[in-house]
């Protein structure tokens, strides 16, 4: 069974240093905040995966609004400012509490669908919205220490594989049988399963 021991804390200093450097780039390109709604982005920044908003002022404390689950999302992620968020109707005034009642306020728009696009248009009307993924990508792609830690395990772990597979493998096993192995193989060593990439 997959015990919760083996689920990636993202250390404290970790988000805050990718919050930091997040925030830098957006005094660079003239954002006076983002709005950051994609999963994989969320966890990177936040160290939790819930349903939610994660707003970051180019100066100042970052605030993540959760639709679904506050509780986990206050157990998950260091961020200290954690509220929930019952309508995006929320948004734009929380947009204001950080500082940003108006000016130019970044989306991942090479993830978002347009209809959600078309929505956040409306509804902050009194914003610019612009395209903050290339900005996010290229943050994302300078690892830490930490970050090639987790690598180096995982590469561990998958070089592994192969020495499992001389004792599990049969003839006439499904390809079903064998993933169903491999995986409940890596889950008990510690892999996170399914990797959620952009």
């Amino acid at each position: 069974m997959f015990s919760a021991a083996f689920i990636q804390v993202v250390p404290s200093d970790e988000i805050v240093r990718r919050i930091a450097s997040l925030q830098g780039r957006l005094t660079e390109s003239d954002l006076d905040a983002v709005v950051i709604v994609q999963t994989p982005d969320l966890y990177y920044f936040t160290g939790t995966t819930q349903s939610s908003h994660l707003i970051v002022p180019a100066s100042g404390e970052a605030t993540l609004l959760v639709r679904r689950t506050l509780d986990r999302a206050l157990a998950e992620s260091p961020l200290e400012d954690i509220r929930p968020m019952r309508s995006l109707s929320e948004l734009a005034p929380a947009l204001a509490l950080t500082g940003v009642a108006s000016g130019r306020v970044g989306f991942e728009l090479d993830v978002l669908p347009s209809a959600r696009y078309l929505d956040y248009v409306e509804r902050l009307s009194s914003y610019e919205i612009v395209d903050c993924s290339p900005i996010i990508r290229e943050i994302r792609s300078v690892k830490s220490e930490w970050e090639i830690g987790c690598i180096r395990k995982a590469a561990s772990m998958l070089n592994d594989v192969s020495s499992l597979m001389a004792e599990v493998f049969y003839v006439g096993m499904t390809e079903l049988k064998l993933a169903a192995e491999v995986e409940y193989w890596l889950r008990s060593s510690g892999h996170q399963g399914q990797l959620r990439m952009r």
